[in-house]
């Protein structure tokens, strides 16, 4: 996805965003989307999970959208 390149390629300044991804619930077939907002601190290729500053880790593959001031440019 291009902007997750863009995170990449901007990682060290820990860019502030919003992502909205799909959230399985564990017990049972479904689950619901989550919007989390902050900083990204890195993203895990090797586990494809994107690591949010506050700890927050989001698979990728469950990644709904990214938004941000930082995409704006």
């Amino acid at each position: 996805d291009e902007r997750l390149r863009m995170l990449q390629e901007h990682i060290a300044d820990h860019p502030k965003v919003s992502v909205t991804y799909f959230r399985p619930d564990g017990k049972k077939k479904g689950g619901l989307y989550v919007t989390v907002s902050g900083q990204v601190k890195r993203i895990d290729t090797y586990k494809k999970r994107v690591i949010m500053l506050d700890g927050t880790a989001i698979a990728v593959c469950e990644i709904m959208k990214i938004e941000g001031e930082f995409f704006s440019f």
